[in-house]
């Protein structure tokens, strides 16, 4: 009598833990199924304008730029010319930075104590971590990155003509240890 009671009671163990096991797994999948499904059903909003795009230059010739972009990841030619304003971004040292956001922190306050919190002109000469320098089409190189600015929609344009280059600063690279 004693050994069927304790059969069953092992029984009745074993098949609660294999209900829990299963009802787990399929708790899991369950849940799992359904991060996949928001995630491969969700749409990517992309954008109807654009009149930048940045790339890593391919090929220059002449007045040329062949740009390698990737979003979308295509390869565009882009048309430069005398009107064509080409620049480096330059990342100030840390000194002078800092100065200049102290300065402005000082111009925000007194603005606040003497009328409104803000007005648009306080917000016109904000620090800004780097300079623009003036170079040339000569200046760039092949797989340098750069932002290139047009006139108009270039979403879907291969080719069109730059307003403005900029040439993106090297990513620094860290020191091996």
């Amino acid at each position: 009598m004693l050994n069927r009671k304790t059969t069953r009671d092992v029984l009745i163990v074993v098949m609660t833990i294999t209900a829990a096991v299963v009802g787990m797994c399929a708790a899991r999948q369950v849940g799992y199924d359904a991060g996949v499904a928001s995630v491969t059903t969700a749409k990517m909003q992309t954008p109807t304008d654009m009149e930048s795009i940045t790339g890593a230059i391919i090929d220059i010739t002449d007045t040329t730029i062949t740009l390698e972009t990737l979003f979308p990841r295509t390869t565009r030619t882009v048309i430069t010319d005398s009107a064509t304003v080409f620049e480096r971004v330059v990342p100030k040292d840390q000194k002078t930075y800092q100065n200049e956001v102290n300065a402005f922190n000082v111009r925000i306050k007194t603005a606040g104590a003497t009328g409104p919190l803000f007005s648009m002109n306080d917000f016109k000469d904000i620090p800004v971590p780097f300079t623009f320098v003036p170079i040339t089409l000569a200046d760039l190189d092949a797989g340098e990155t750069v932002t290139i600015t047009a006139t108009g929609n270039i979403l879907s344009k291969n080719q069109f003509t730059a307003t403005r280059v900029t040439l993106k600063p090297a990513t620094p690279i860290a020191p091996s240890q």
